[in-house]
């Protein structure tokens, strides 16, 4: 019989995009999904606020959404907004402009849980072979410069 997952595993394995933000209202985690529709690793959010200038270049969020993260994590209930939209920038210095519903929950000790319910009519299919090609060239040219 087979060890039953541990909640980290659960986390990493959902299918949305998830973030974990710790009593202070900083991210303390992003799951697989969230590291991919934000074009964020979980790494270099870690320990800073969504709307923290570090992240501008980035990412914009929703100027709400840092109240609504606070509103979570002080009272007991859940909270959805249906409709946000998020600027995630790219490397190239583009912005691509992303719509997704955004559902919080409190978490024990004063963190909260965000998953994002993106919204699939609104992602931009054609930028997605450009931004792929983009990230292949950059990854090319790291390999010239530093060869292993």
């Amino acid at each position: 019989m087979s060890a039953a997952p541990t909640l980290d595993a659960a986390f990493a394995a959902l299918p949305l995009p998830a973030a974990v933000f710790d009593a202070g209202g900083r991210f303390a985690a992003l799951n697989e999904a969230a590291e991919i529709w934000l074009n964020l690793s979980s790494r270099s959010v870690a320990g800073l606020a969504p709307d923290d200038p570090a992240l501008f270049a980035r990412l914009r969020v929703p100027a709400d959404l840092p109240g609504l993260i606070a509103a979570v994590r002080q009272g007991e209930d859940p909270l959805a907004r249906p409709l946000m939209v998020f600027q995630i920038g790219d490397r190239a210095g583009g912005w691509e402009l992303r719509r997704a519903a955004v559902h919080l929950a409190p978490l024990p000790g004063g963190g909260a849980v965000a998953v994002i319910r993106p919204d699939d009519a609104m992602e931009a299919a054609p930028r997605h072979g450009a931004r792929t090609a983009i990230g292949v060239a950059e990854m090319l040219a790291h390999e010239i410069k530093n060869p292993l």
